[in-house]
């Protein structure tokens, strides 16, 4: 009786495809870009997550060849400082030292997708066995045993951490025994083992464990922080989180690319439509938007006084003797008090000049960010738009004139409804289903427009509506695409 041979798994396979992908770019263009991924553990399950991207860019970019390369952390940092590698796909925690070693520069961020919601942030959660009675709040963790996924991750980690500091804990000086295990699900395992008495991990981690069975629902309760607020719905996570939150995934750029392949690149990850997955009940990341603020994540690595700001927000004594040593020689002891207030006053300067210079940075960084998303909106052929809670443009990008014949200041103030051709008017008067209206989603309906000139185009509209801090509805963004010529192109074969 023979054997049966072992049919390899789903991952084990697209893990192979990959590796013969890439190795057909190579062939065939001389310098294929390289993507690093981070990848402590796993290297099959990230290729699995990730590919889709490298397709996608394969196919919107032709004439250019990407490859992704799963590395670790050191490794990645390693390489992208060296220009080994052209691109990253990074976990947040590690911008700042990539920002320090290779200027990286942040094109997108993930949208990770559960159930029926799309977020690009990310956070923390505590995660504690919900029979132990001795242990309620951060405040228990005092001598507890803690398992987490990587000590560099911010969204198992250093968030965590953060927070934890925020209540003067400190994991050394109270005896928190912390364990880095490489993967947030093995963490929460340690716990249910009996190896760990908290879990922190990833904020979905818990979520993806119930979905595919490895937790039996009830099982856990969340250790919250008193001090962290809820977040506004525009930054929510539909998962049990623990502390603020973050942006997501980050796709990065190092220093060898050129800024016109950047804005290709970053446009093509912007353009690309959600990944279908088998099942929504667990986080995964499936689609790209543009580059959330990292202000947050300058805000965490300064708290905890991580590179680069080990030594912010030091006055050394020594530099202000010097600075007023003939002051000092000349005055003499009847200036003491005098020279206490002086002090004081100089430190309060100090401290001033380094908040308006963080202030400063974050401004910049937001000019920089909207110049980036002119950029790409530049790039795209598909027009991209905003109204108020009116329905009236408020924004629109350049290839609106080739479009539809109008400027984006003559659409400024201008309804919606006032392109729509006449018969499409009537049509949705007749429904009683405005487009944009009541908070609803538009997912690639087809309506009839009218140009300035008069003709009658076909676009695709993919709008989301945009909410205020309280969850009031105040707008739409959107993206349109000139469909006509496919739609006539259909009705000639059929």
């Amino acid at each position: 009786m023979g054997l049966k041979r072992k049919r390899p798994s789903g991952k084990r396979l697209l893990a192979v495809t990959a590796a013969i992908s890439a190795l057909f770019l190579t062939a065939t263009y001389a310098d294929p870009f390289r993507i690093g991924v981070w990848a402590e553990h796993d290297a099959d399950e990230i290729i699995h997550l990730w590919q889709p991207t490298v397709d996608h860019l394969n196919q919107s970019l032709p004439g250019h060849a990407f490859s992704l390369q799963p590395v670790n952390g050191d490794e990645l940092l390693d390489r992208m400082s060296r220009g080994e590698l052209d691109f990253a796909i990074i976990e947040p925690g590690l911008l700042l030292p990539l920002k320090e070693a290779a200027e990286a520069k942040v094109l997108a961020t993930a949208l990770t997708r559960l159930r029926d919601t799309h977020y690009a942030h990310t956070a923390g959660a505590l995660l504690v066995q919900r029979d132990r009675r001795d242990i309620t709040s951060p405040r228990d963790l005092r001598g507890r045993r803690i398992a987490s996924g990587d000590s560099r991750s911010l969204g198992d980690w250093l968030s965590i951490k953060r927070e934890l500091a925020q209540r003067g804990l400190c994991p050394d000086r109270h005896g928190m025994v912390v364990r880095f295990v490489g993967d947030p699900t093995a963490a929460v395992q340690d716990v249910m083992d009996g190896r760990a008495d908290v879990a922190a991990v990833r904020a979905g981690t818990l979520e993806h464990m119930k979905a595919v069975g490895l937790v039996p629902a009830g099982t856990f309760k969340t250790l919250r922080f008193d001090h962290v607020r809820p977040e506004p719905p525009a930054r929510a996570i539909p998962a049990v989180t623990s502390t603020r939150v973050y942006p997501g995934y980050l796709f990065v750029a190092g220093t060898d690319p050129s800024r016109d392949i950047l804005h290709k690149v970053a446009a093509a990850l912007i353009g690309m439509p959600p990944v279908t997955l088998r099942t929504t009940d667990h986080a995964r990341p499936n689609a790209w938007t543009v580059p959330e603020s990292d202000a947050p994540i300058h805000d965490c690595f300064r708290e905890l006084r991580l590179p680069p700001y080990e030594r912010y927000g030091e006055a050394l004594f020594v530099d202000v003797v010097r600075e007023h040593m003939y002051w000092f020689i000349a005055a003499g002891a009847a200036f003491i008090l005098s020279i206490a207030v002086n002090i004081y006053i100089t430190l309060l300067n100090r401290a001033l000049a380094a908040e308006i210079k963080v202030r400063k940075g974050a401004e910049a960084a937001l000019r920089e960010s909207i110049t980036r998303f002119e950029h790409i909106a530049a790039c795209s052929s598909d027009w991209i738009w905003e109204t108020d809670a009116e329905g009236h443009y408020i924004y629109s990008s350049s290839i609106a004139q080739q479009m539809i014949g109008y400027t984006g200041e003559e659409l400024k103030g201008m309804h919606y409804f006032e392109l729509f051709a006449a018969v499409e008017r009537e049509r949705l008067l007749a429904e009683g289903t405005l487009p944009l209206a009541n908070g609803r989603r538009v997912f690639r309906e087809r309506y009839r427009m009218r140009t300035k000139d008069g003709r009658v185009v076909i676009h695709e509209t993919t709008a989301e509506p945009v909410r205020d801090e309280n969850g009031r509805l105040a707008g739409y963004r959107g993206v349109n695409r000139d469909i006509t010529d496919q739609v006539r192109f259909v009705r000639l074969r059929t």
